[in-house]
């Protein structure tokens, strides 16, 4: 396993939800400032917030940032891996902390597991801020079928055998699919940051799929990431 990255000012918790699900959480900040969640999107997990965790924490929050199933150091069970159950996986974490209701910050796929959670448990969630992500809806018109090949790359990385191969290798051409402006998840959207080719894959235990997706870890993700999202310390805790 990859060693845990450190931290200042960041407690570590491991959460154990049963059903073979364990879910790590990074926590910083006053136990009782107004707690705010970080989902993380993919290929990453926690560290992908590590630039905000400090001047949040520093503003008087409380800040939790999970690992989803299947990803970072949390468990990766050998069941599915539905946004449904992920949802239900951080309103776990929350009650299992005692912590709520949350604002809640989601990044690319985090996002709509995030949006979720928050459909099925409103009464822990005080407000959503998407980074780069979409609600869990589908428009369905015809922008949106001229539109759909840009997720071909989904396609060989959720495939068992070609899954690991094309995702582990990070000199390969498909990850030098994930540059700038890429649909592929990439964690640098709108720069030339090198993130996703030296920071973001590494062959480790599970993501969340059954494919290709599930032999995947993630690794830290450069400044340039950080870069991009670090507006959002200037929301106050009585934002909604």
């Amino acid at each position: 396993m990859v060693t845990m990255p450190a931290l200042d000012g960041v407690d570590h918790k491991f959460v154990d939800l049963g059903g073979a699900v364990t879910i790590h959480v990074a926590d910083a900040g006053p136990a009782d400032g107004p707690p705010v969640m970080l989902v993380h999107g993919f290929p990453e997990n926690w560290w992908e917030w590590h630039e905000l965790i400090g001047p949040l924490a520093a503003d008087g929050y409380r800040v939790l940032c999970p690992d989803l199933r299947g990803a970072g150091w949390s468990s990766a069970p050998r069941s599915r891996y539905l946004k449904n159950e992920m949802a239900d996986d951080l309103a776990a974490v929350l009650d299992q902390l005692g912590v709520g209701p949350v604002n809640l910050v989601a990044h690319d796929w985090g996002g709509p597991v995030a949006f979720i959670m928050m459909l099925r448990h409103p009464a822990k969630v005080t407000g959503f801020f998407g980074v780069n992500t979409v609600a869990p809806y589908v428009q369905r018109d015809l922008k949106s079928l001229r539109n759909i090949w840009r997720f071909w790359y989904q396609i060989p990385m959720a495939l068992p055998v070609i899954g690991p191969r094309v995702i582990g290798d990070r000199k390969a051409r498909f990850s030098g699919c994930w540059g700038p402006g890429s649909v592929a998840g990439s964690c640098c959207p709108r720069t030339t940051s090198p993130c996703t080719p030296s920071a973001c894959a590494s062959p480790g235990t599970p993501w969340p799929a059954r494919g290709g997706i599930g032999r995947f870890r993630p690794r830290s993700p450069c400044a340039g990431c950080a870069a991009s999202s670090i507006t959002l310390t200037s929301a106050s805790p009585s934002a909604g």
